[in-house]
């Protein structure tokens, strides 16, 4: 092996750190875009399974007054499936995120309620129980079913992302 072997490989083995080094620090200056293209797909894929869980909760109807520790109104249902949203992603400590929620208000009006009972209120009572009403975790269940589905579509993302900054 002659000196001029060890250094054209030196120079390879050079030019391929400097291309790798480009594009880590492609990637560090897209890295909250990147971040943010993987958190909304992988957050669609939950809020779809939260809502099936919202479908299959039990309807009882409002003659049945007083049962409502079994299930939940046919409007309460309603109001839940309309106003299950994601919200716009925000930053806070370096931490990007989007949160999955109830938002509005059901068209059951009462007296303490003129504009309808609050969705997010209906949605923990629910989820967490009351005196009135038993404990049906429904979030909870959607999230334990899905969690491993939602980190494989949060890596799927990222790994399309970066092939896309490493051509």
């Amino acid at each position: 092996m002659e000196l001029r072997d060890i250094v054209a490989r030196w120079i390879v083995n050079n030019e391929a750190i400097n291309s790798y080094l480009s594009m880590l620090k492609k990637m560090q200056v897209n890295s909250d875009e990147i971040i943010r293209r993987a958190i909304y797909p992988a957050a669609g894929i939950m809020a779809d399974a939260i809502k099936k869980e919202v479908d299959n909760l039990p309807i009882v109807s409002p003659k049945e007054r007083g049962t409502e520790k079994k299930g939940i109104t046919s409007k309460q249902k309603e109001g839940l499936q309309d106003s299950l949203g994601i919200s716009p992603m925000k930053e806070r400590d370096g931490v990007i995120s989007a949160k999955i929620g109830f938002d509005g208000y059901n068209s059951v009006k009462t007296k303490k309620f003129p504009n309808g009972q609050p969705n997010a209120m209906i949605a923990r009572s629910i989820n967490s129980g009351t005196s009135f009403r038993e404990k049906t975790q429904f979030m909870d269940k959607a999230i334990r079913k899905n969690r491993k589905k939602v980190e494989k579509e949060i890596e799927k993302q990222l790994d399309e992302q970066i092939k896309k900054i490493m051509k």
